[in-house]
């Protein structure tokens, strides 16, 4: 019996050993490993609709991408650092779902729309990488229906006919950095860098500079946006670039949870001889007259200066929520060229120098996930 009871003991002693150099490997192990604070989200669009296309004498129907908002795939991360700080990522991949193809600058399938890291605290938050200019973020709240969608009026911004070696307006910028005051704050500062990288040539080729201050509250927006981009790239440099600027003020009024009215007055001009100004003002509204129902109406112009050319574009739109990610849509937009001008819009080619109107009626449907 005292043999037994002192292997019993024996066992439980070592039982009790194996046990606390068990729980101090499993402790040091979760020790050395990483705790990953933060998480990390899929989201996006697909978007897809059918129209009736007239350019001229021309007419055309086409299944299209992004007509109430482009089709999309986001990786979306924070990280949880500590003391207020948060670490961020974002991976923003544009396509054409009718055709399966990446969006610009090429066929291929990349990070086109935004792909960005950076810090945020208190502070504010500053990002590197891709992502949109200030300027852009600036008329985008002002826009009904979101400024580089198809059928927004706004996106006159981009044209430069009659204003040759003007840069188009840049709604990204690639090599970025960028500071913003943080989401909550009334005061509005976003200010952001991209240098050309250029090798030689320069005078600082290829570079933009931009900035937008700003003041929003739950009903009122107002904001100025300027926005500087000189000709050239990393790829090819120029020794003596263009310099375009791009001047936006914005503003948006909401008169109760149902009713908005949003306003922009821009204007671009070059440094170059013989490059007139251009300005382009908007009005727009959208009234949500059910639960399920938005209507949207906005009016652009652009206009030269000293030039009879420019172009009137006007679009109206129903909005159906079908649930709060799907989304049935109408769109009918029309384009008035004057003045021996030839600005496309909704992706209708138009014949150069023709003064060819543009109408377009279509039907779509937008799922977000």
């Amino acid at each position: 019996m005292k043999y037994q009871a002192s292997i019993l003991a024996h066992d439980a002693f070592l039982f009790k050993t194996r046990m606390s150099l068990g729980s101090a490997v499993l402790l040091g192990a979760a020790w050395a490993s990483p705790v990953w604070a933060g998480s990390v989200t899929v989201s996006g669009a697909l978007d897809q609709y059918v129209a009736w296309a007239k350019a001229g004498s021309r007419t055309q129907y086409r299944v299209d991408d992004g007509g109430n908002i482009a089709s999309r795939i986001n990786f979306k991360g924070t990280e949880d650092l500590g003391d207020g700080l948060r670490a961020n990522f974002l991976m923003e991949s544009g396509f054409n779902a009718d055709t399966g193809t990446g969006t610009v600058p090429g066929p291929d399938f990349g990070w086109t729309r935004q792909i960005y890291v950076g810090l945020a605290g208190r502070w504010g938050s500053v990002d590197l990488g891709r992502m949109y200019t200030p300027v852009f973020y600036g008329i985008y709240r002002a826009d009904p229906f979101g400024l580089n969608v198809v059928f927004s009026p706004l996106n006159l911004v981009s044209a430069i006919d009659g204003q040759t070696r003007l840069n188009p307006f840049a709604g990204r910028g690639s090599n970025m950095l960028r500071y913003r005051t943080p989401a909550e704050s009334p005061l509005i500062l976003d200010l952001a860098w991209a240098p050309g990288e250029s090798l030689v040539e320069s005078r600082h080729s290829g570079d933009l500079v931009g900035g937008r201050i700003g003041w929003a509250t739950d009903t009122f927006y107002l904001g100025y946006g300027l926005q500087r981009a000189r000709e050239g790239s990393a790829a090819r440099p120029v020794p003596t670039p263009a310099t375009s600027k791009y001047q936006a003020f914005s503003a948006s009024y909401k008169f109760n949870e149902q009713f908005q009215l949003t306003a922009n007055f821009v204007r671009n001009t070059s440094n170059l001889d013989g490059v007139p100004a251009a300005r382009i003002t908007s009005l727009g509204t959208s009234w949500t007259i059910a639960t399920t129902t938005t209507l949207l109406a906005e009016v652009a112009r652009r206009e030269l200066h000293d030039s009879p050319r420019g172009q009137i574009v006007m679009t109206l739109g129903a909005d159906y929520y079908l649930s709060k990610r799907t989304v049935l849509y109408g769109r009918a937009l029309g384009l008035n060229n004057r003045g021996g001008s030839s600005v496309s819009m909704a992706q209708v080619a138009i014949t150069p120098g023709s003064d060819e109107d543009t109408k377009v009626v279509a039907l779509g449907m937008r799922h977000s996930f």
